[in-house]
């Protein structure tokens, strides 16, 4: 490792099931931590990547680490470069807590995207399926009935309980 730099590890192949996921703010953007490495390393058995990254290219911005559990929860945690030890941001340094109640933190801040095919999908979204959950909402409210999720509905739940939400679980890194 070169002097002046910080080893960040994501645990990778697990989607939403995996993580963190780590995200530096720049502007607007949520942009993904591999932009800024120097040097990237991919464990194909354990299904880790290090990345080894300058601190002077992200000193003082805010870096996201979306995280989730095995069993489906999203968490979020914000720190900055300094507060990763050994590859991972120190709990004791980082605020940490649900994704959902974190929310309003990230409003206004898009991933940045290179793919045109995901850009498609996340405008599909935003277009088709968040106004198709507004209506069934509606109809729900009208005839008196609730719909219900279980089993491996998890990410379709989210959807319907807050599409805000489910559009930051839905990414995976891009780099």
């Amino acid at each position: 490792m070169e002097a002046g730099t910080t080893i960040i590890r994501e645990e990778i192949g697990r989607g939403t099931r995996g993580g963190p996921y780590v995200y530096v703010v720049d502007g607007e953007e949520l942009v993904h931590i591999s932009d800024y490495a120097i040097r990237r390393v991919q464990d194909e058995y354990w299904g880790v990547v290090e990345y080894e990254v300058p601190v002077g290219r992200v000193a003082g911005k805010v870096l996201y680490c979306f995280d989730f559990s095995r069993s489906g929860w999203a968490f979020l945690r914000k720190c900055k470069i300094e507060d990763f030890e050994g590859g991972y941001p120190n709990p004791d340094k980082c605020r940490y807590g649900l994704l959902k109640e974190y929310i309003h933190e990230l409003r206004g801040l898009k991933f940045r995207v290179r793919d045109r095919e995901l850009l498609s999908l996340i405008e599909q979204f935003k277009q088709i399926f968040v106004p198709m959950i507004q209506e069934v909402k509606r109809y729900e409210g009208e005839k008196g009935f609730e719909i219900r999720f279980g089993g491996h509905q998890v990410r379709l739940w989210e959807a319907f309980e807050n599409p805000e939400v489910h559009y930051f679980h839905v990414h995976e890194p891009t780099g």
